[in-house]
């Protein structure tokens, strides 16, 4: 049994797309041997948490709190500063260096989320320095274009140096693997994409269909456009409402379902963008007809009961979950171009349609696509097989359990990062370069 630690500042209660990822898979892992543990914070005052979860009352900062177990694995909470900062970082990572000290909890192997911070770089050698090989997952897309160009050459130093402690990396998209090796990182990185449950995520008939839309009170014949992501500016939940005044004046009947965390609530920065949001719901003249449906657990039912998904992401992790689970549900999914998008998600105009990030382009490709049933059809069927075929959770499970033991094994016979000194612009790195155990 390879024991994985999984360290990430959220964790389940609280509501973070890439960790509920990472819980979903460890059935799946088990069943291949590989037993995680988790570290993380408790939730913060201004976090968004599943249905029915209870916040963790506060303790004093450092404070390790009584294991629990979440689907039967052992989960750490320490109490965090709730501001990210170095004083966070540093309580984290002390955290981290005492659960591998412990015989009891030292893991096989450490993966390391979030916490591309300056502050990093002093803590990460001295969890190295404990043997236990580390690997990082980059979640979502972080340009360079992002940083004022003053900064960027110290930007891309930090990273630099960053990236190159671990003793490999695991990204969802080809897009970022390439801009690591852009920067001159050496180090191996696997590319696997996100893979969706075809059990869970399926067709449902005319009368399953039926009936989740009256679960939800929405009529028989109504088109229904679906958004599944944070209500934040970089899912475009504005973008979308905007567009949907537009198509309203040729489908007045239409209904859009914005499903996720209000992120436009609990974060102030957010007061002018929920501000901007709300008022474009106002004008629109039917206020009732966009449901604001916060964090939801029935995601297979919303997406029978919709006509068209749309994701106006500026920024994603490559394979974003909401697009696969869409296109496993036989829905036509409509996406903007986004920084960080795979190729393994599918070709624009045949697996999933593709417009700008626009209101006005989102609008013009809505319109036709609500107007053209069979249209929609085709889409859905190239959608649905095109995950059959490429993106099933079996597939990357093999493929996270080929990486996890690629590294051990390297870390154990030579005590260093594999493949060291390979050409990162002519190498590609994945778990099928390993040699067989």
């Amino acid at each position: 049994m390879l024991r994985v630690c999984l360290a990430l500042p959220v964790f389940y209660p609280t509501f973070a797309g890439g960790s509920l990822r990472f819980l979903h898979y460890q059935p799946g892992l088990r069943k291949r041997d590989i037993q995680a543990r988790v570290l993380t914070g408790t939730a913060r005052p201004r976090d968004d948490l599943h249905p029915g979860a209870r916040p963790t009352p506060e303790s004093p900062i450092g404070t390790r709190l009584a294991v629990d177990q979440i689907d039967g694995i052992p989960v750490h909470r320490i109490q965090l500063p709730e501001r990210t900062g170095p004083r966070r970082t540093s309580v984290f990572f002390r955290a981290l260096i005492e659960l591998c000290q412990n015989p009891a909890t030292r893991p096989d192997l450490i993966q390391l989320h979030s916490f591309e911070r300056l502050e990093s770089l002093y803590w990460i050698p001295r969890l190295a320095r404990l043997g236990v090989p580390i690997v990082y997952a980059i979640q979502i897309a972080k340009p360079l274009s992002r940083v004022s160009w003053p900064l960027r050459a110290q930007k891309r130093r930090m990273l630099r140096r960053f990236y190159s402690g671990f003793d490999g990396i695991v990204t969802s998209s080809e897009t970022i693997e390439s801009a690591l090796r852009c920067l001159g990182i050496r180090t191996p990185i696997a590319v696997i994409p996100n893979g969706v449950d075809l059990g869970r995520f399926a067709p449902r008939s005319e009368e399953e269909r039926g009936s989740a839309r009256r679960r939800l009170g929405l009529e028989p014949d109504c088109p229904v456009l679906l958004s599944v992501g944070a209500i934040s500016p970089r899912k475009g939940a504005d973008l979308l409402v905007e567009a949907w005044t537009e198509v309203l004046e040729r489908h007045p009947t239409t209904r859009l379902l914005l499903v996720g965390p209000r992120h436009d609530r609990n974060h102030p920065r957010l007061a002018r963008f929920r501000a901007r949001l709300e008022s474009s719901i106002r004008r629109s003249g039917r206020p009732d007809q966009v449901h604001l449906l916060g964090i939801r657990e029935d995601l297979p039912d919303l997406y029978a009961a919709s006509d068209l998904v749309v994701l106006p992401s500026a920024r994603e992790g490559g394979t974003p979950n909401v697009m696969l689970e869409a296109m496993a549900c036989g829905r036509p999914v409509l996406a903007s171009p986004f920084e960080g998008q795979s190729k393994a998600l599918g070709r624009p105009g045949i697996e999933f349609e593709q417009c700008r990030r626009t209101p006005a382009a989102l609008a013009r490709s809505i319109d036709p696509l609500l107007a053209d049933p069979a249209r929609r059809r085709r889409l859905a069927k190239a959608g649905r097989s095109w995950v059959v075929r490429h993106l099933d959770l079996e597939t990357s499970l093999d493929r996270f359990a080929g990486f996890y033991r690629g590294i051990d094994d390297w870390k154990r016979a030579t005590g260093a990062c594999p493949f060291p000194g390979t050409d990162p612009f002519e190498t590609r790195v994945t778990p099928a370069a390993w040699p067989p155990r």
